[in-house]
């Protein structure tokens, strides 16, 4: 090649390009819900490296890299997972909900665990809630943020359907043979979410 003919910027740009212009049509076409969050990693994680390994020079790298996509796709992108998520959060936790309620109902005395009526209902939403703002803080803390404050929005739907439903039960169910152990667990399941959501400071300071 010519004295300062840079060919790794030339294949760079080409590669750029060439990326850019398939991952533009996967947005216009459309995406499936589950195939937006590994596009999203790949551009905020992946690509970035793949730059690094092409371009020593930071300013060009970071040209390169705001230009994969119009900033009006990458933010329906961005809305298009959000949307997902918070539809796959309130269905999950309804769904533990309903769930629940048939064991409220069940024969069978909740479980104790260390002389405690227990129940994994409170587990199961934790644990939607710790996957959802970390997946999508893998893709930048903005994500993060935006997925903390929808996951408080379905805790909080969560939290009033668990009441109404608790209330239900004590009005239909007053003769139930478990009754007593169940309203128990119900109590200890609402402490600890309360205690979850107190004792994360992200949360606390939202």
């Amino acid at each position: 090649y010519l004295p300062g003919y840079d060919i790794s910027a030339k294949y760079a740009e080409c590669y750029h390009k060439k990326v850019s212009s398939h991952i533009a049509l996967f947005a216009e076409n459309g995406l499936k819900e589950k195939e937006v969050h590994p596009l999203l990693y790949w551009i905020y994680n992946y690509y970035p490296d793949i730059m690094i390994a092409l371009l020593p020079s930071e300013d060009a790298r970071q040209q390169l890299l705001n230009t994969l996509l119009p900033e009006r796709a990458i933010n329906n992108l961005k809305n298009e997972y959000l949307s997902a998520l918070q539809s796959d959060a309130r269905k999950h936790m309804i769904n533990g909900l309903r769930v629940e309620q048939e064991n409220w109902s069940s024969e069978e005395e909740p479980l104790v665990i260390n002389g405690c009526y227990h129940s994994e209902l409170p587990i199961d939403i934790i644990q939607i809630i710790n996957g959802a703002v970390r997946d999508t803080g893998n893709l930048t803390c903005e994500l993060g943020d935006r997925a903390l404050s929808i996951m408080l929005e379905e805790t909080n739907y969560f939290l009033e359907s668990f009441q109404s439903s608790a209330e239900l039960f004590e009005k239909r169910h007053f003769n139930h043979p478990n009754f007593i152990p169940v309203v128990i667990a119900i109590i200890n399941s609402c402490e600890t979410i309360r205690d979850y959501l107190n004792k994360n400071e992200k949360i606390t300071n939202v």
